[in-house]
C-alpha cells in the first residue's frame, strides 16, 4: 500500500474535520453564550429587543444542537464501530441534555414571550445550557485527539506492513 497516498488522504480530510468540528462544538456554544449575554443585556437595559434577540439565539442552537448530535452519531454509525467507547456517550450524554434544556427554554420564553421581564428559571436554563456546551465541546476535542492518535497509528501499522 502507498503510504503517500495514504497521508494525503489524511491531510485532504482535514478541511472536513474542521468544519464539522465547527458545526458540532463552536456553533452551538457560540450561540448559547451569545444568548446569555443577551439576557444580560436585557436585564441591563430592559430593552424588549434583547428579548426577541435571546429567543431566536435560543431557537437557533436549538437547531444547531441537533446538527450536532446527527452529525456526531453519522459519523459513529459511518465507522461501524460495535460499541462506542465511554467518552463519546457522555458527550453524546451532555450534548443531548444541552438539547432537552434549550428547547426547555425556548419553550418557557415563546410562552411568556408578552412579559417584560425574565424569569430566574430561564437564565438558569440559558446558563446550564451552555456550560454543558462548553464541557461537552472539552470532551470533544479529547475524542478528536484519541481518533488522531488512531489515524496514525493506522498509518504506521500500514508503514510497517509495507
Amino acid at each position: 500500500m502507498n503510504i503517500s497516498f495514504q497521508q494525503r488522504t489524511v491531510h485532504e480530510q482535514a478541511p472536513r474535520a474542521l468544519s464539522l468540528y465547527v458545526s458540532r462544538v463552536r456553533l452551538p456554544r457560540a450561540l448559547a453564550v451569545l444568548a446569555l449575554a443577551s439576557d444580560a443585556l436585557l436585564l441591563l437595559s430592559g430593552a424588549p429587543l434583547w428579548s426577541r434577540v435571546s429567543l431566536t439565539l435560543i431557537g437557533a442552537e436549538s437547531a444547531a444542537i441537533v446538527l450536532a448530535l446527527a452529525l456526531s452519531l453519522s459519523r459513529h454509525w459511518r465507522y461501524g464501530q460495535p460499541r462506542p467507547a465511554r467518552i463519546c456517550q457522555v458527550q453524546w450524554a451532555g450534548t443531548g441534555l444541552a438539547l432537552l434544556l434549550s428547547l426547555a427554554n425556548l419553550a418557557c420564553r415563546y410562552m411568556g414571550a408578552g412579559r417584560p421581564a425574565l424569569l430566574p428559571l430561564e437564565i438558569a436554563l440559558t446558563a446550564v445550557s451552555a456550560g454543558l456546551l462548553v464541557l461537552a465541546g472539552r470532551l470533544w476535542r479529547d475524542i478528536s485527539a484519541l481518533l488522531r492518535e488512531q489515524v496514525l497509528a493506522d498509518v504506521g501499522e500500514a508503514f510497517e506492513s509495507a
